[in-house]
């Protein structure tokens, strides 16, 4: 077969920090590839570069023989490439029909004049334009949504007009940035059989994507980037099959949480810029970070205390990003917040059957939690503001779980505490871990969370930066620097 894309050593830095090194891979003709690795792997970057929107420090990008890694982005499109963003890039107050249409300009030839001047010509060509974008909507499905304006589509239906824009470029080779980011299961799986069509019109794919199932479903080899250096590559089905002992708990068990996409701000702040992650049922996931990263803002807008701009948000499959605060409980989440929140004034028991009050076994359920905490049991009656700092996280946690959520979020729980009560407390999380419980912990105690995390989530200035099992971040040269120093608990 022949080669379309090569790229040759590229390497790309930005300052200091080094995004792409000794980045080397061919696609063939007909091919579909696909790209992997955590956030901050360099993934996008790579697109970027292959793209035109960022020139490589070292190295080159050849299309069909021609160098390209040099040219603007519009004479590359010509060449025959064309992309899709990992944040939908449209234009909202545009209707679908129209977006596609912008994406024909490549096909045009009346000039600013003819336009202008409505001649014939210029109207026989828009005419025909307006046919062959419809025709790209019919094949991504969207023939009931040509003359509805973007902006009222649903997130799913957005990325579909974004990819029929690309096609209508009539590109040889088509770059897929997360095309299923903000998808739910139906509508990825409708995604993979798009993929396959489009490899059938004769384009070649070079896809990113962070949902395995797609990848492993669609693709026909895998590059693998880890800090920005290929580590593998190959065939599909030499990665396969991992044997059962080495796959985690999130590759096990069903999804609780999916977070797709995710931006969201104060005012014109922009404080969380495309975070997506998941958590799997049962599973502990830490987030960790330095003040200012968005770690709060991102727990608000899960609970509904704060409106995402963009992105989604399932718990077992059922979008909830846009739903009020009230309605987390109804889904089984539950929000503790920084600094306790307990009701003051009120005793240890009224706090409890505060927070078990949608749950009609909720006498048993406290019974439970106070033989959990017998610290909260001596002293039920008595009112939570004269309960020291511990006892009052103590409090918090188990008027949470007194409504007895499936998915719990955490807000720094160590936060003011001694070391032997956060001892005590991680503990404790393991604990709930095994009555499937899902936990998602939000703490600057990076080492207290890494301990007893099953994977862990590293974020900076409101993006993702390293991902992954949470024994292999704690010996990470970068989070250890970063966040551990020389801290370990046994």
């Amino acid at each position: 077969m022949k080669t379309l894309l090569e790229v040759c050593d590229v390497q790309r830095r930005f300052g200091g920090l080094i995004a792409l090194s000794g980045v080397s891979f061919r696609i063939e003709t007909g091919e579909i590839k696909g790209v992997i690795g955590p956030n901050g792997a360099g993934k996008t970057t790579l697109f970027n570069i292959v793209s035109g929107r960022l020139r490589p420090t070292r190295g080159s990008v050849w299309l069909e023989q021609r160098a390209i890694e040099r040219l603007r982005p519009c004479a590359i499109a010509r060449l025959g490439l064309a992309r899709t963003f990992q944040n939908v890039s449209l234009f909202d107050h545009m209707t679908a029909r129209e977006n596609v249409m912008t994406g024909l300009h490549l096909h045009g030839r009346a000039g600013l004049l003819a336009s202008a001047m409505r001649w014939p010509r210029q109207i026989r060509e828009e005419r025909d334009l307006r046919r062959r974008a419809d025709e790209w909507l019919d094949f991504a499905g969207l023939e009931d949504a040509a003359d509805t304006p973007v902006a009222a589509l649903p997130f799913g239906r957005r990325r579909m007009v974004e990819l029929a824009r690309a096609l209508a470029q009539a590109p040889r080779l088509l770059l897929l940035d997360e095309p299923a980011s903000g998808l739910n299961n139906s509508e990825s799986r409708e995604l993979a059989g798009t993929i396959r069509r489009i490899r059938d019109l004769g384009v070649t794919i070079l896809l990113v994507e962070h949902d395995m199932s797609l990848v492993m479903d669609v693709c026909d080899s895998l590059l693998v980037l880890n800090f920005g250096a290929p580590i593998a590559e190959g065939p599909r089905r030499r990665y396969a099959r991992i044997p059962r002992c080495c796959r985690s708990i999130s590759e096990r068990s069903p999804v609780m949480l999916s977070v797709r996409n995710l931006r969201c701000g104060y005012g014109r702040l922009e404080v969380l810029k495309g975070i997506s992650f998941h958590a799997a049922q049962g599973e502990i996931v830490a987030l960790v970070g330095a003040n200012g990263a968005g770690k709060t803002t991102l727990l608000r807008t899960l609970a509904g205390l704060l409106p995402p701009w963009d992105g989604e948000v399932y718990v077992q499959g059922r979008a909830i990003a846009r739903e009020p605060a009230w309605r987390g409980i109804f889904n089984g989440m539950t929000l503790v917040p920084e600094g306790r929140m307990v009701f003051a004034d009120m005793s240890v028991m009224d706090n409890l059957l505060v927070g078990g009050y949608r749950n009609p076994d909720r006498r048993t359920v406290i019974r439970e939690l106070l033989a959990r905490f017998p610290r909260l049991g001596e002293r039920q009656h008595q009112p939570a503001g004269t309960l020291s700092g511990g006892e009052q996280q103590m409090l918090a946690i188990a008027r949470a779980l007194a409504g007895r959520p499936r998915l719990l979020l955490l807000d720094e729980p160590s936060m003011g505490l001694a070391p032997l009560i956060v001892r005590e407390m991680f503990e404790m999380l393991r604990d709930l871990r095994r009555n499937d419980l899902t936990v998602l912990l939000v703490e600057q105690n990076a080492a207290a969370a890494l301990h007893v995390a099953d994977r862990a989530y590293v974020m900076e200035t409101g993006a993702i930066t390293l991902e992954g099992d949470a024994v292999c971040l704690r010996d990470h040269p970068e989070v250890r620097r970063a966040y551990l120093g020389q801290e370990r608990i046994g």
